[in-house]
């Protein structure tokens, strides 16, 4: 098995594991999760939908760079925050995927900062670029 297949594969069973964490931990009222095949499909869509976002905000990034380097980043840090939670309030408070259901938009917002910091941790300790 290559190794950015093995990567990929371990990131998406770390970051489904930490969904199951992040909706045990808010609560069965806040956050529905039926299975743990609807979270490996959560996490599937998500990372599909935040790719696919990606050329937009690194465009944004470049038409506002002025702002980003006057705030020291910090412009970059709300843009990509605001993304994560508009992808997680559209798949979790619309219902669009059975199985998976948010609460309310404060609900999706407390699971996009959880996910985002699952999601920082795994792409530290698995994968990327190694130095030989």
């Amino acid at each position: 098995m290559k190794a950015w297949v093995r990567d990929l594969l371990l990131r998406l069973l770390a970051n489904t594991i930490g969904l199951y964490a992040i909706v045990i931990f808010l609560g069965k009222p806040a956050v529905e999760l039926s299975s743990f095949q609807a979270a490996v499909f959560v996490v599937g869509i998500w990372s599909v939908l935040l790719a696919a976002v990606r050329p937009i905000i690194f465009a944004v990034k470049l038409a506002t760079s002025p702002l980003n380097f006057v705030t020291i980043g910090l412009s970059s840090l709300i843009l990509g925050f605001l993304i994560n939670v508009i992808v997680t309030a559209s798949v979790g408070v619309a219902g669009a995927i059975d199985g998976f259901k948010v609460k309310d938009l404060w609900t999706a917002l407390k699971l996009s900062v959880l996910y985002a910091l699952i999601n920082a941790g795994t792409n530290a300790f698995i994968g990327g670029k190694k130095d030989k």
